[in-house]
């Protein structure tokens, strides 16, 4: 009787280790699976990302932008200087009439290069170089575009009705895009099926330094 109990045990206790050992199993099983899992994920966002960097470059090609972007370096400088030339002469002489509109001119212009160049540089060396211009951004790029003269300064009123037009009426999304396509093709950058907000940005930059 004492042995059919040993037996018993030694059964009941072989059991459980193999449930043990398929329950380790079944764990390293399931670890291997979400590890898997996991790797394959990462390997398909790491896929992504390299497509969306290999089609942003592709949009952008270096030796055309990376010139576009020392240009709005400068521009920047430039108004820097002529800022901080107000700026020293009001702080000695607040009373001076450089210290009105002029200094409020030069800090402003400074300020909208800098925003404008920070922003450029942000997109470039990011994996934003594919977002697409929001909608509500065509009517600035339409006036920017007016400045560059890719679109009249002055256009006859016409009833431009539904989605096709911006906001202020004047332009249609179409002549807008096609604005741009010209200034895309003036500078050799590639056309796109879409405009893209770093194309608004270095757009803005040629504005900018007109203002030079």
């Amino acid at each position: 009787m004492k042995k059919i109990l040993i037996t018993a045990l030694f059964s009941a206790a072989s059991l459980l280790l193999v449930g043990c050992s398929n329950t380790t199993s079944l764990v390293q099983d399931n670890d291997q699976n979400t590890a898997m899992f996991t790797d394959n994920s990462a390997l398909e966002t790491t896929d992504i990302m390299a497509e969306k960097t290999k089609q942003g470059s592709a949009y952008f090609p270096d030796d055309i932008v990376q010139p576009l972007i020392d240009q709005s370096f400068a521009t920047m400088a430039l108004e820097y200087k002529m800022y901080a030339t107000y700026f020293n002469i009001c702080q000695k002489a607040p009373d001076d009439a450089v210290c009105d509109a002029p200094y409020k001119t030069a800090m402003t212009r400074y300020k909208q290069a800098k925003a404008n160049h920070d922003v450029l540089s942000l997109l470039w060396t990011s994996d934003l170089k594919d977002i697409e211009i929001q909608p509500a951004a065509m009517n600035e790029l339409a006036e920017l575009l007016v400045k560059l003269d890719y679109l009249p300064l002055i256009k006859e009123q016409e009833s431009i009705k539904g989605d096709e037009s911006n906001q202020s009426g004047k332009f249609t999304v179409e002549e807008i895009s096609q604005a741009t396509y010209h200034w895309m093709q003036d500078k050799g950058l590639p056309e796109t099926e879409t405009i893209l907000l770093l194309h608004e940005v270095l757009i803005k930059s040629d504005v900018l330094k007109l203002t030079i």
